[in-house]
């Protein structure tokens, strides 16, 4: 069975996790609620990767079943309410992953910074802002950057999914000029808007796997620089990296059908990325 663990895209959270829990053994209640707190991020973590796994592992069984005939000409297939939810179940869990890690992360800081930060990304970005929390730069203009960029509207997609609405548009599949088949399948554009009828969907296109992908690199990115700036020297011997600047991992490349067996192993080269290796 394939391990998907956060333990294996962050390796230096059990280091932290060491740390933060070493000094209160002699404190069963202690440890137990910091043991716990902390397993959270590399498990929602976790989630997520597998989840875009799952999103993969659904597309690529649905091309599969397809008679390739169907696909003669220009043919665009209109996918069932069956392939559809079977997508959307995997979205939705992305999502919930993702905004549990988004939460998560505090835990980490918190204790690595020995003061005492609110429990909800949102409300630890919008005290930020207020210069309401203990936190120096460049950490503090990190989290803000990441949310502003990223992190807020992937929260709106999580929120619209879990009060709302479902997220996700009609599905459909085709054959690309070079062969390959891809799917239509789309998240609205404007998340943050509450009433079902008034989401948009294709205006601009926001292709339902691609951002997957690339909402799971970012956070990913984001997490590793901000644990790994609490490392220090005598964690396990882990390398000191105090807060630089923000890691990058390039660009994407364009939509298809994917590979699920190659999202498996692109979560394990993100993580060699960010160690340098």
């Amino acid at each position: 069975m394939q391990d998907f663990s956060g333990h294996l895209l962050i390796p230096h959270l059990s280091a932290l996790e060491n740390r933060f829990t070493t000094p209160l053994q002699n404190d069963d209640a202690r440890f137990r609620s910091t043991f716990f707190d902390l397993e959270m991020l590399p498990y929602a973590l976790g989630g997520a990767w597998y989840a875009w796994y799952e999103l993969a592992r659904i597309q690529h069984e649905i091309v599969a079943a397809i008679p390739v005939e169907q696909f003669d000409g220009n043919t665009i297939l209109g996918l069932g309410r069956a392939e559809r939810d079977a997508m959307s179940y995997a979205v939705d869990a992305f999502f919930d992953a993702m905004r549990r890690s988004q939460n998560a992360v505090i835990h980490y800081l918190s204790r690595g910074l020995k003061t005492t930060l609110p429990n909800s990304m949102t409300d630890l970005v919008e005290g930020l802002k207020k210069g309401k929390f203990k936190v120096p730069n460049p950490p503090r203009q990190g989290i803000i950057d990441y949310w502003n960029q990223h992190g807020q509207q992937l929260k709106h997609y999580r929120d619209l999914a879990q009060h709302h609405a479902l997220i996700t548009s009609d599905a459909r599949a085709f054959r690309a000029e070079d062969g390959r088949v891809g799917f239509y399948f789309l998240l609205p554009s404007n998340p943050e808007q509450k009433a079902a009828a008034r989401l948009v969907f294709g205006t601009p296109r926001i292709h339902v796997y691609e951002y997957v992908r690339e909402q799971f690199k970012r956070l990913l990115v984001f997490i590793y620089w901000l644990t790994k700036g609490l490392v220090r020297p005598d964690d396990g011997g882990m390398s000191l990296m105090i807060f630089r600047e923000p890691l990058t991992l390039g660009g994407t490349d364009g939509f298809s059908a994917p590979d699920p067996a190659k999202v498996y192993t692109a979560g394990l080269e993100y993580a060699r990325k960010l160690r340098g290796e």
